[in-house]
């Protein structure tokens, strides 16, 4: 009778997931109708709204306040990003790691969160800067070097990477446990313990990047901090079978504590 029992909960559970994965709306089957009927240029890439890529680094000086325009540092896209851009744009062609990705977010998602699945796949890497825009940023040559690194939220450990030619320790934090794997296979030293979700929203104001970018000197200051540099890039993240990449606009600071 239990086995009876057994066999019908199983029976019943493969259906389900069988419909789940097979309906219009499920990640497997849109991925499959998507490269069939779109070409190169296609839907993959509205990843970035078909925004043209130097506008990802466009800042208006005159809407920045005074004490940003003295800081700012103009950003370009440069080789190390195109070469992720392509490595990107390549992998999201290919069509059956591709349905694989899906049909395994597709199970997996029911316990798992998409950063994790993405950790457990070795996907969905992340990037910011290149090792020439980090070293421009901070003002210092290949060969400059210092003690200690420390990456709070480092996801996978790419970004990290860039990073880490810098400096003789590096250290991460990340709750993600496939997470944690890769950046334990990196050999990076993960600081494990219980960590709180945030007290408080920051509070941003502005309708455009330069706005918004004006309300972060006040909360640096009263965090005790002052800016040393700043920059805009795009933050991007490897794509998949629906787009090329994505990308969000991102503000890249260096702070000093005074």
């Amino acid at each position: 009778m239990r086995l009876l029992a057994g066999w019908l909960c199983l029976s019943l559970a493969s259906v389900w997931l069988a419909r789940r994965m097979w309906t219009l709306r499920s990640p497997l089957t849109r991925s499959l109708y998507v490269n069939m009927t779109s070409g190169p240029g296609g839907p993959a890439a509205a990843a970035g709204g078909r925004k043209e890529n130097h506008q990802w680094y466009v800042c208006n000086r005159e809407k920045l306040c005074e004490s940003l325009q003295a800081v700012f540092v103009q950003s370009y896209l440069d080789q190390g990003t195109q070469i992720f851009l392509n490595n990107s744009i390549e992998k999201s062609g290919w069509l059956f790691i591709q349905l694989y990705h899906s049909f395994v977010s597709s199970v997996f998602s029911l316990f798992m969160s998409r950063t994790s699945i993405n950790g457990l796949l070795g996907r969905g890497s992340m990037f910011v800067f290149s090792p020439d825009q980090f070293q421009r940023l901070l003002k210092i040559n290949p060969d400059w070097k210092t003690h200690r690194l420390l990456d709070l939220g480092a996801g996978d450990g790419e970004v990290t990477k860039i990073m880490s030619p810098h400096f003789e320790e590096i250290y991460a934090t990340e709750l993600s446990e496939t997470m944690i794997w890769q950046l334990q296979k990196k050999k990076y030293r993960y600081i494990g313990g219980k960590w709180d979700k945030p007290s408080e929203i920051l509070e941003i104001k502005g309708q455009n990047w330069e706005e918004q970018v004006n309300s972060l000197p006040e909360v640096f200051r009263k965090a005790g901090f002052v800016i040393e540099a700043f920059t805009r890039l795009p933050y991007l993240c490897e794509g998949d079978m629906y787009n090329d990449y994505y990308v969000l606009d991102d503000a890249v600071f260096v702070l000093k504590p005074v």
